[in-house]
């Protein structure tokens, strides 16, 4: 009877043993799971914070580029007299010649009206950058959207000229 008592305690002492531990892992089970779940939610936030931080960015940029936008719209009507007006003395001037001054091309949405106008001179490098600088920054007559250079061959004098192909934009208020 002594034997069936020891091998009774030690059943109960081994299913006490293994429920302390079946206790143990449940705890820490449940402990790690909400620090997991808590860890995952702290990187959630900071990652919402993050995209905030990075939306208020875009806003600032948005707002930079609207400014810029409003300052490049001219407080006086811009025509095309006045760029004919300055093309011809700026060429004049600087020994360029006029191989293209297209009609403006108009688009109207809203309040604002889009003018792009495309211009083509033939000249030296200096003479055609500075035109760019002068429409752009000196007389604010728009901004330049694209400029290309191009070395073309002519082919009666078989010599290199350096052509320039520009369109300007020029962004008005209507008044309404």
């Amino acid at each position: 009877m002594a034997l069936l008592d020891t091998n009774a305690y030690k059943k109960r002492l081994l299913f006490l043993g293994l429920g302390s531990l079946f206790l143990l892992f449940l705890s820490w089970q449940l402990s790690f799971s909400k620090s997991y779940a808590a860890y995952q939610n702290n990187r959630k936030l900071g990652q919402q914070i993050a995209q905030e931080a990075q939306l208020e960015q875009e806003i600032a940029h948005y707002r930079q580029a609207l400014a810029q936008s409003e300052a490049l719209t001219s407080e006086r009507p811009f025509t095309a007299a006045t760029l004919f007006e300055v093309v011809s003395s700026w060429s004049a001037a600087h020994q360029l010649q006029v191989r293209q001054l297209a009609q403006a091309q108009t688009y109207r949405e809203g309040k604002y009206e889009l003018q792009l106008h495309q211009i083509s001179l033939q000249g030296n490098y200096k003479a055609l950058l500075s035109f760019i600088y002068l429409l752009e920054q000196e007389l604010k007559l728009g901004q330049v959207v694209h400029s290309f250079f191009a070395l073309e061959r002519n082919r009666d004098n078989r010599e290199t000229e350096l052509i320039l192909s520009l369109e300007l934009q020029n962004i008005q208020t209507l008044d309404e």
